[in-house]
């Protein structure tokens, strides 16, 4: 929407004819001084190891805007935080495909027409990239087990417990979506990707949700309502009433820098290395994410937009190094 708006004005001007436009985790290593300087970027951020429930109204409730990762949303953030080249035409083409498909089909193969509206997509996105959405929001669905009354806190199943990581595998909600057509065609552009490799400035660690008690004992009733509704024979197996302990965490993370583009796995398109700061996060009792029972804001009273102006400076100090002697580095 944000792309037919800005484009569209402009290829009303120089068509001729009218246009009408349709609607496992990566290891990876970071080297130089960047990882001394994270230090810097955790300025105005809480870090800590969550063990129970905790009042914090005091806090000051900063909200954004958080967009969820899509093919189209991640198309604008390569664009937002400097990935992609403006002069090579074959990304422009790209972001026209992914975002302006009817605008692609009907257009790409007719020369004239095409130099022109690849020309208006690119002082688009020349004058607008800087207002993408640098912020983003991706679920992960964990397993939980006992309530525990004194830590007012649902323990995390341990094999979903968060100790200390820093790094996430982060796919577009669309993965297996066409891409302006139903054949070869659909591939993902050259440029662009379904996936991030996504490094949080600080670990994060979660072995507990603090819970409230009366929202506990609601969590607990449906579970047992849920349970009672299995035939008697399974009521007791495992196997099939952990199913309903299962509980949905929403990060929200602010990207801040790029890294390369990289090979998850053979067969696999491959995914861009970036790096961010986790902002916050909210866990819910459904995969529909209605019924939140834990909420944590990390962003805190300091002057948020001053801090962000200083990393980003930072981060740009970084990037030129990288295209001197490589800070980010793949170890695979």
């Amino acid at each position: 929407m944000f792309f037919r708006v800005g484009c569209l004005a402009l290829l009303s001007f120089l068509l001729i004819q009218p246009v009408f436009a349709a609607q496992t985790p990566f290891e990876y290593a970071v080297g130089g001084n960047l990882r001394g300087s994270f230090e810097m970027y955790g300025q105005g951020y809480d870090d800590e190891i969550h063990d129970a429930y905790e009042d914090r109204s005091g806090r000051e409730n900063k909200m954004y805007m958080y967009e969820d990762v899509t093919i189209e949303s991640v198309s604008r953030l390569l664009w937002g935080i400097g990935y992609l080249n403006i002069e090579n035409p074959v990304y422009i083409d790209g972001y026209i495909k992914i975002n302006e498909c009817d605008l692609y089909k009907t257009y790409s193969n007719i020369e004239m027409e095409w130099k022109q509206i690849r020309a208006a997509t690119k002082e688009f996105l020349l004058n607008n990239k800087n207002d993408f959405s640098l912020r983003y929001q991706f679920v992960q669905p964990l397993r939980y087990v006992d309530y525990d009354e004194k830590r007012h806190a649902f323990l995390i199943d341990p094999r979903d417990q968060y100790k200390s990581v820093r790094r996430f595998e982060v796919n577009v909600k669309d993965y297996n979506a066409f891409i302006c057509d139903n054949n070869n065609n659909s591939m993902t552009p050259k440029g662009y990707t379904r996936s991030l490799l996504l490094e949080l400035s600080r670990p994060f660690s979660l072995q507990y949700i603090p819970v409230e008690d009366s929202v506990a004992k609601e969590v607990l009733g449906e579970i047992r309502r849920k349970i009672l509704s299995l035939p008697e024979a399974v009521r007791s197996q495992r196997t099939y009433t952990e199913k309903f302990r299962k509980a949905y965490i929403l990060f929200k993370v602010k990207i801040f820098s790029y890294g390369k583009l990289v090979v998850v796995a053979s067969g696999l398109p491959p995914a861009v290395q970036m790096m961010g700061a986790l902002e916050g996060y909210e866990v819910y009792a459904d995969p529909q994410l209605k019924k939140r029972i834990f909420i944590r804001n990390y962003v805190t009273k300091k002057d948020v937009s001053e801090k962000n102006a200083r990393i980003l400076k930072e981060f740009d100090i970084l990037r030129d190094r990288s295209r001197n002697g490589g800070i980010l580095t793949n170890i695979n």
